[in-house]
């Protein structure tokens, strides 16, 4: 099972999204994704969470202006054009 996001507080508290949720055959998801992944199959899946992990960082970069020369991903084994990045923030309502 490939777990694609994994979250934990330091008081133990967490979440995780997998193959659970990206091969899910139901219409409900209880995971942390909040339905982005959920039963797109494990190539969107880790497409849509390299994109959610790129909006992440940009907005931390925005709130830690002196980190966001720091902030990267590793290169994703296809480019993309950006237009991916509108289509996952219009079809999940993120700005």
């Amino acid at each position: 099972m490939t777990t694609l996001i994994r979250m934990q507080s330091s008081d133990g508290c967490g979440g995780s999204c997998d193959s659970r949720c990206y091969n899910a055959k139901t219409p409900v998801c209880k995971c942390i994704c909040q339905g982005a992944n959920h039963g797109v199959g494990l190539k969107q899946a880790v497409d849509n969470c390299r994109l959610m992990a790129e909006e992440w960082l940009e907005q931390y970069g925005q709130h830690h202006p002196g980190a966001s020369g720091q902030l990267t991903l590793p290169e994703a084994q296809e480019k993309h054009d950006g237009s991916d990045i509108q289509q996952y923030r219009s079809m999940h309502q993120v700005r």
